[in-house]
């Protein structure tokens, strides 16, 4: 078990910016200014206040831009304005301000602290340890900055290291120690197979954790973690239904309670937990514990592609190097039972499938039959200036979780995009899709065709008018462009052809730009393929379920183990057709190379 995410902010860091910045405000040093000394008093308050988010940043604002401030007086305005737009998830300012920071005070340990807070929200855990680094460069002695390390190490599967800079916060840290501190370096001990030496641990998680819970109830998760690994399985379960009843999904809270009802055996809803956890963008060492609960549950062909989905992102496991091993054996033999035939015999893998690719062959060689294949998921159902889609989440949980069920190592899922972060997510994907052997591109939600250019809708768009979508959509291009770096195949899949209640008010500000229901045809270049989930002019039916026609076929012919893609897609169409009564056809634009591309090789 393990927790993924880093300890409670350190407010004592806070504090101190807000002493200096008070300090520095009064003094001679501010330069030239039109506002009063009250004026100034009042805006430096402000933006040394973290209650009220907008006041802050306005007060930031004003004061960086009224008067001359030395270069360390603005890295501080800077530092408090980031800590204000991290708060309000607008990352992309709140790391300009602290880069700036950096630029203008590049010894102040805590800009460089900042900037990995803010990329490990983001997820980019590389980048994070870069900046923790950074910090403890100028500060070998923040035991808070060794400890948010450590919680960084654990997510990179590097648990050896992870040891030493909790214990530091532990030893040193005082009434700064947490609950999940214990739990951090329980968790470290157990990854590296020495659980004996994790239980004091566990029994102080679990003390601590009681004794906070009044004060925040995160603590029921923290204690979940603790009485699992304190053979209580079924008050960790209690803890997280507890927590879960009066707060939204946390993938931790579905973690400790997979993980819960992995001991008690229960391994339909230890399954069930361990999926949901990861489609809320669990990552860590979640994949290797779906692993171990699918070979518990006598699923070894799972437990493999989880094995090594677990081992493409962190190569140095060694309990799911272990497991891969195991799952191969215990293939082999279920395979044998099935076919009738001796344990140890060649015929109870099948040349060209999955089995025949992973039971006999190293990690690196199965990798290597599979291929580096990435993808990025994004569901858009929330829109807030029209009505809502019922199903473009539920198809994206569903198209990502197949996705990870054959075998693509790194999946990511993001729903309800804003402009901002639609256009984020692409950035990222196009750095992780370089050098790939796949890059997969799946949209669901509204998409639109103005002058013969596709665009995807973000869900905070307004588009009053057809002029605005330039500035308010993104242009498939850009879509196509994040996949491009992939060495083998691109392929962009887009349930987007719905009816578009965008159009009926959108005001038409060029009368030559002719805006139209469904999207356009598409030219992409070779290697690449654009699906859509109806052909050009025509659009798709969202569904009457809990997923639209197309996800539905889309998905179960994934899951069909040998089919070339060229068919594959033909299939989706033809199930497509009956199940919409010919109301819907798919269709799929470009060409690829004579070379087979298998989605499930078996």
């Amino acid at each position: 078990m393990h927790r993924l995410k880093l300890p409670p902010p350190r407010a004592f860091l806070g504090a101190f910016l807000v002493i200096a910045f008070g300090a520095i405000l009064t003094g001679p040093t501010l330069g030239r200014t039109t506002l009063s000394a009250a004026e100034w008093k009042r805006l430096d308050t402000n933006c040394a206040n973290q209650k009220d988010i907008e006041k802050q940043i306005d007060a930031c604002t004003s004061l960086l831009t009224s008067g001359t401030l030395t270069p360390k007086n603005r890295a501080i305005i800077l530092y408090n304005r980031a800590t204000a737009y991290g708060t309000q998830l607008k990352y992309d300012l709140a790391l300009a301000d602290i880069e700036q920071s950096i630029t203008l005070d590049p010894k102040k340990a805590i800009y460089y602290w900042k900037k990995g807070d803010l990329h490990f929200s983001l997820r980019e855990y590389e980048k994070t340890l870069s900046d923790f680094d950074a910090s403890l460069r100028l500060d070998p002695n923040d035991i808070g900055v060794r400890s948010d390390r450590g919680a960084v190490l654990m997510r990179l599967g590097r648990p050896a290291e992870v040891i030493p800079d909790v214990t530091a916060m532990i030893e040193r840290g005082g009434n700064r120690v947490t609950a999940g501190h214990y739990n951090l370096r329980a968790i470290a001990l157990i990854e590296l197979g020495r659980r004996e030496e994790a239980k004091p641990d566990c029994a102080k998680a679990e003390a601590h954790a009681t004794l906070k819970l009044e004060s925040n109830r995160s603590n029921l998760i923290e204690r979940a973690f603790a009485r699992v690994c304190n053979n209580n399985p079924d008050g960790a379960i209690a803890d997280v239904n507890e927590y879960l009843a009066a707060s939204s999904s946390d993938e931790s809270a579905h973690e400790a309670r997979a993980l819960a009802y992995a001991a008690k055996k229960d391994h339909t809803k230890a399954l069930a937990d361990f999926s949901e956890a990861i489609r809320l963008g669990g990552k860590g060492f979640l994949l290797r514990e779906r692993g171990d609960a699918y070979l518990a549950a006598n699923q070894p062909e799972q437990a493999i592609i989880d094995y090594q989905a677990q081992l493409s992102l962190t190569p140095t496991n060694a309990l799911a190097t272990i497991g891969l091993e195991k799952a191969r054996q215990a293939l082999s033999a279920k395979l044998a039972a099935t076919a009738g035939t001796p344990q140890g015999s060649n015929a109870s893998a099948t040349a060209g499938s999955l089995q025949a690719a992973t039971l006999g062959a190293p990690p690196s060689q199965a990798k290597a039959e599979l291929g580096r294949r990435v993808a990025l998921v994004i569901g858009n159902s929330a829109y807030a200036n029209v009505a809502a889609l019922p199903n473009p989440k539920n198809d994206a949980a569903k198209v990502a979780d197949t996705l990870r069920k054959i075998g693509f190592a790194e999946v990511t899922l993001v729903e309800d995009t804003d402009f901002r972060s639609l256009n984020r997510a692409l950035q990222h994907f196009a750095g992780q899709a370089d050098g790939a052997d796949w890059a997969v591109i799946y949209y669901a939600g509204h998409g639109i065709e103005i002058a013969n250019t596709n665009y995807l809708v973000p869900v905070d768009a307004r588009l009053a008018s057809d002029r605005d979508v330039t500035f308010e959509a993104v242009p498939l291009d850009r879509v196509m462009a994040a996949s491009e770096g992939a060495k083998g195949m691109r392929l962009v899949i887009l349930d987007a052809c719905r009816n578009n209640p965008f159009l009926a008010n959108m005001t038409r500000k060029t009368a030559t730009r002719a805006v139209s229901r469904g999207l356009s045809r598409v030219e992409p270049d070779g290697g690449t393929l654009v699906v859509y989930a109806a052909k050009a002019g025509e659009v798709a039916l969202d569904g009457s379920g809990g997923n639209s026609p197309f996800v539905t076929a889309l998905t179960a012919n994934l899951q069909k183990p040998g089919i070339e893609i060229g068919k594959l897609f033909r299939l989706v169409r033809d199930d497509v057709m009956k199940a919409t009564d010919r109301k819907q056809e798919p269709f799929t634009y470009g060409s690829l190379p004579g070379e087979d591309f298998v989605f499930n090789p078996g």
